[in-house]
């Protein structure tokens, strides 16, 4: 790494600056000496403001040191220069919790509404883990609301899909079940639409006890027994028995 960085280009500022982030990157991953972490860290911030590698491992760092004014200002400047989604998701959830343990609660849960509104469904777990660990019931619920409208494509996003209807039934357990209700559609992978299944029909006999919506609950608990039975191919005994376990 030593010899790579001599040998950059002298005249070429941009190659030399390749160069030097390149060797630097190398050396930040073999240092174990937090002070020559964080002097390599800001070399290749000051070429490469977004890189994710050195920004994780300052703010580690300041972290550590208790540095937190340094630690949001850099975390503010890695939202603005950071081009990738995974790293972007982790920054927002870093500073909304950086916000509030400095008893900024109102300004994490201003960053974190902003976010939730156009949030996708990569982001909405990173979004709703800081909006628990935060207290902030309202903003969580928004979240899985969020989460509601965003159809399932594959089988990942359909498990994620459902641990965040499971969450929602927590809040609004009518919703949760209008939502379990959409997964058990055919572009549904069939591990998950048994396991929608089986749990619209936990929800809607929670929901006939505690709730007056008698005949929405049975039109539920109709359904999703049709498509577990049909999964799972049971008979209507089978399912008779079910709906009477359930």
């Amino acid at each position: 790494l030593y010899r790579a960085w001599r040998r950059r280009p002298k005249d070429d500022q941009t190659q030399r600056a390749t160069a030097e982030v390149w060797a630097c990157r190398g050396l930040l991953q073999l240092s174990s000496d937090d002070t020559e972490r964080e002097a390599l860290a800001a070399a290749i911030l000051s070429e490469a403001p977004g890189d994710p590698t050195a920004g994780a491992a300052l703010a580690s760092i300041l972290s550590g040191a208790g540095r937190n004014d340094e630690l949001l200002g850099l975390l503010r400047e890695q939202l603005d220069h950071t081009q990738d989604a995974g790293w972007r998701r982790a920054l927002l959830r870093q500073l909304a919790l950086c916000l509030g343990q400095e008893g900024r609660a109102s300004e994490a849960a201003s960053l974190l509404r902003s976010n939730i509104d156009d949030a996708d469904e990569a982001d909405l777990p990173a979004l709703l883990a800081a909006c628990r660990e935060l207290g902030l019931r309202e903003l969580e619920l928004a979240c899985l609301k969020r989460a509601s409208a965003l159809p399932p494509h594959d089988p990942p996003s359909a498990e994620r899909a459902l641990e965040l209807a499971a969450a929602l039934a927590e809040h609004d357990p009518a919703a949760a079940t209008e939502r379990l209700l959409t997964l058990l559609a055919e572009t549904t992978p069939k591990p998950q639409r048994q396991r929608a299944a089986r749990k619209t029909l936990e929800l809607t006999t929670i929901s006939v006890s505690g709730s007056g919506d008698e005949d929405t609950s049975a039109a539920a608990r109709l359904t999703a027994l049709r498509t577990l039975g049909r999964l799972e191919q049971l008979s209507v005994e089978e399912q008779r028995q079910l709906a009477a376990a359930l």
